[in-house]
């Protein structure tokens, strides 16, 4: 649940298209991508992006406006590489939500926000500056109602309320001043933590103008530092989706990398862990919250907005990212679907393709461009588990897997029967 700027403060962004998505039939799931978003509609013109943002920047014009359309042409990047999704149906039941927050809020009255639905899986959303605000599908995943929904909301608001985009851009100009050492860096980070306080002060003051309860605001702090152990831990089984009677599956697939460096005394060096991250812990954001708010406990919550998110991310998601460069993410969301209803032909057909992707990536020696490292710093989960696997397994060992998977799955939709047959090919 963080702020994010554009790439000259280290981070970057993920991109944007426009995408409808037709109903999945019994048979196959057509995934049907329509006329990317107007560009212009959102950022206008770099002329006018400029003169709008350059009066709210304090530095000097020639700096703020290099640093402003060098914003403005990444921005517009992100829209054109199309990997996030202008989705009027989660975009309707946010701003549903938001409308509740200007209501209740008089200093917010007047504003407009415009929401996308970004595809990286993670729990996460993000104030973009200029009304613009990213949701990520990870986030839906951990949140239990529409107040902890609600107050992610309110935290990115203050972001923007806050300024926190410009803020940015004057950190920019200056580090351009000097070069850039280790105390610098980790001022950055200190400052970068500081204004993570300050959104979720003003936001929790938004929230809490709803009447909406205390502790759902904590919960959602709470589900957000066990993210990755509810977001990647779903009920898939690698070694027995992949077990088949006449090539069974080899337990040296799942073992653990050996380790560069000790792990465990890396985490004991608070100064390593904490300084260098761009939002406080955790537990110091819900201390803060409980001492400077006071609770409604008569308040009943809600999920009616959450649950359809939830509904409709469970059905298309997968169709959403089945054309991306996420093989590792595509293969463990069709697998999570493929062991609640091994009949699910979408699924199979996912799982099959994407396994014979990773075939021809490691056939040409591009495995590392695709599919990232498990990272040693995270919980273990079937995801990493997965990842384990994918990296162990050689490609002529995919090529099989790929094969016998075919020839397990009983009903196959057309796109399956031709996947088939090229594994059949590759093995002869």
């Amino acid at each position: 649940m963080h702020y994010k700027v554009f790439p000259y403060i280290l981070f970057s962004f993920i991109t944007f298209y426009s995408i409808k998505l037709k109903a999945q039939n019994k048979t196959e799931t057509s995934c049907e991508i329509v006329n990317p978003i107007n560009i212009d509609d959102l950022v206008k013109s770099s002329d006018i992006f400029i003169q709008n943002n350059l009066p709210t920047i304090n530095a000097t014009e020639r700096k703020a406006k290099k640093v402003l359309l060098n914003n403005y042409n990444y921005l517009k990047t992100i829209f054109i590489n199309k990997k996030v999704i202008k989705m009027d149906f989660i975009e309707k039941e946010l701003i549903t939500l938001t409308s509740k927050i200007i209501d209740a809020n008089p200093s917010l009255q007047g504003s407009n926000f415009n929401i996308f639905y970004a595809l990286d899986y993670t729990a996460n959303a993000s104030s973009m500056g200029n009304n613009i605000f990213f949701v990520y599908p990870g986030l839906f995943e951990i949140l239990e109602n529409d107040e902890q929904l609600t107050f992610v909301l309110c935290h990115e608001i203050a972001h923007q309320v806050l300024k926190h985009y410009q803020k940015s851009i004057e950190e920019n100009i200056n580090l351009s001043k000097a070069e850039i050492n280790y105390q610098k860096v980790l001022n950055i980070y200190r400052d970068k933590r500081e204004l993570e306080l300050d959104a979720d002060s003003l936001g929790f003051e938004f929230y809490t103008n709803l009447k909406y309860s205390r502790k759902e605001a904590i919960k959602a702090l709470n589900n957000l530092k066990n993210s990755d152990s509810i977001i990647y831990s779903q009920n898939i089984d690698v070694k027995k989706q992949f077990n088949f009677k006449d090539y069974p599956f080899k337990s040296f697939w799942l073992n653990e990398n050996e380790k560069i460096l000790n792990i465990d005394s890396y985490q004991s060096d608070f100064r390593n862990l904490d300084s260098l991250r761009t939002h406080p812990n955790i537990d110091i954001r819900v201390s803060a919250i409980k001492q400077n708010s006071t609770e409604y406990n008569n308040y009943q919550t809600s999920s009616r907005h959450l649950d359809k998110i939830k509904t409709w991310q469970n059905n298309y998601y997968l169709c959403a990212i089945k054309d991306s460069n996420k093989y590792d993410l595509q293969l463990f969301l069709a697998l999570k679907k493929h062991n609640e209803n091994p009949d699910d032909e979408f699924a199979s057909e996912i799982i099959a393709s994407t396994l014979l992707k990773i075939y021809k990536s490691k056939k040409e020696k591009q495995f590392s461009k695709y599919i990232q490292a498990p990272n040693p710093f995270a919980k273990n989960t079937s995801f990493s588990e997965l990842k384990r696997f994918l990296k162990n397994t050689e490609a002529r060992e995919i090529r099989k897997i790929g094969l016998w998977f075919c020839n397990s799955v009983k009903a196959k939709s057309q796109n399956l029967i031709k996947i088939h047959e090229t594994f059949k090919r590759l093995n002869q």
